[in-house]
C-alpha cells in the first residue's frame, strides 16, 4: 500500500516561496510591458464632501421681539421656540447672530418645525424674508447692513441659503410677511443653524 504524501513544514515553505516568486515575475512583466494599474471608479457625487462646521451654536443673539436666544440652542421641535409675532414690511421681526469674523462664505438654515409637512406654513413659517450681514454692528440693531438673500412667497417650513460673508461679523434674518392662512399667534421658529462654507461647497 502506497505511503501518504509528505506535508512537512519545509515542503510547504518551498511551495509558498515558489508562489511568491511567480507573482513577482508576473508583476515585473506587467510593469515592463507598460500595463496600467486599474483606476479607481469615478465618484458619482463629484468628489469627497467638504466639511462645513456649525458656527452659530451658543453665539450671541439679538432679536425683535425678544427671546431669539432659543434659536441657537441646538434643540429642535420643542415648545422652546421664538415667537416672532405678526411682522410686516414696515414693522419686521428679526433675529441677529454674532457669528464673528474670519469666514468667507456661510450657509444659514431656519426651521419652523411646528409644521408637520414640508409644504405646511400654518404654524409659524414666514412668507417673505431676507438675510442681511453687517461688519460694524455692535448689538445686532445698529450699524450698516447689506441684503445678501431676498425671498418672496416662500412655500415651505424650512429653507437654507448660502451667501458671501467676507469681512462680516453679524448675520440677520428679517421676516416681513406671513402667509394669509396662519395661526393666530403668528411667526414661530425653533432653530437657526449657520455653517461655514469657506472651504467650498454649497449645501443649499
Amino acid at each position: 500500500m502506497a505511503a501518504p504524501p509528505s506535508h512537512s513544514p519545509r515542503r510547504a515553505l518551498s511551495f509558498a516561496l515558489l508562489a511568491a516568486a511567480v507573482a513577482l515575475g508576473v508583476g515585473l512583466a506587467r510593469h515592463r510591458a507598460g500595463a496600467a494599474t486599474p483606476a479607481a471608479p469615478p465618484n458619482r457625487w463629484g468628489g469627497p464632501l467638504v466639511p462645513a462646521p456649525l458656527v452659530s451654536r451658543g453665539k450671541r443673539v439679538a432679536s425683535r421681539p425678544a427671546g431669539g436666544k432659543v434659536l441657537v440652542d441646538g434643540v429642535y421641535r420643542t415648545a422652546a421656540v421664538w415667537a416672532g409675532g405678526h411682522p410686516t414690511a414696515g414693522d419686521p421681526s428679526w433675529v441677529a447672530i454674532r457669528v464673528g469674523g474670519g469666514y468667507e462664505r456661510l450657509l444659514l438654515s431656519w426651521t419652523s418645525s411646528g409644521n408637520h409637512d414640508y409644504a405646511d406654513q400654518l404654524y409659524g413659517a414666514p412668507l417673505d424674508y431676507r438675510i442681511e450681514t453687517s461688519a460694524d454692528s455692535t448689538d445686532g440693531r445698529d450699524g450698516q447692513w447689506r441684503t445678501v438673500v431676498s425671498v418672496a412667497g416662500n412655500p415651505v417650513r424650512a429653507r437654507a441659503h448660502a451667501f458671501d460673508f467676507h469681512r462680516q461679523r453679524w448675520v440677520r434674518l428679517v421676516v416681513t410677511r406671513l402667509p394669509e392662512k396662519m395661526n393666530p399667534w403668528g411667526l414661530f421658529l425653533d432653530e437657526i443653524d449657520v455653517h461655514d462654507l469657506s472651504r467650498g461647497g454649497d449645501d443649499a
